[in-house]
């Protein structure tokens, strides 16, 4: 009876050892994704996502703006005779179609913050996947699908149909859905 519990504290040392080898390597890998992301904070991403559809934003007003001037200035350009406000006019219209170009930069800048938040992602996705691995992908797995389950009980049905602009190729084509109609 005793080599038998001997054998059963044996084999709980090693399952507690093991325990204390993945919440260590857990540890580790939270703490290099708090590295990462700037102590854990998740609040940059969030800025530069807002400051992409800021510029996003101000770069289509700035655009349609310098379009509408342009549609007005070369109407009244039809009506000038006098060479030297002519000349005046038009040098207002290279203006606008300057302020276009300029506008149309806003996509390096929009393009480099969100390269810099998928790097963060991508980063968080490796540190996660390398946590997954520490603990079993068919435990973790398990305990997805159960999260998962309790989440689509709590959403409402209206928030499964907001999925947002749709990827290339993924979206639903306007002529299935001129077809659904028919």
């Amino acid at each position: 009876m005793n080599e038998k519990k001997f054998e059963e504290a044996k084999h709980l040392a090693r399952e507690l050892e093991d325990l204390s080898k993945h919440i260590l390597n857990t540890k580790r890998e939270i703490a290099l994704i708090s590295v990462q992301t700037d102590g854990g904070n998740f609040q940059s991403a969030n800025f530069e996502l807002d400051a992409v559809v800021k510029q996003t934003e101000d770069a289509t007003n700035n655009i349609m703006t310098a379009a509408e001037n342009i549609s007005a200035l070369s109407g009244a350009l039809a009506e000038i005779d006098d060479p030297i406000a002519r000349a005046a006019k038009i040098d207002e219209i290279n203006n606008e179609v300057v302020t276009i170009y300029e506008s149309c930069n806003f996509q390096d800048i929009t393009g480099q913050r969100i390269r810099k938040i998928v790097r963060m992602l991508t980063y968080i996705e490796t540190r996660i996947e390398n946590m997954i691995r520490i603990w079993g992908a068919s435990e973790i797995g398990q305990m997805t699908a159960g999260a998962a389950e309790e989440e689509r009980a709590g959403a409402s049905d209206e928030a499964d149909l907001l999925n947002g602009p749709q990827l290339p190729g993924a979206a639903v084509s306007q002529n299935e859905i001129d077809d659904f109609f028919r």
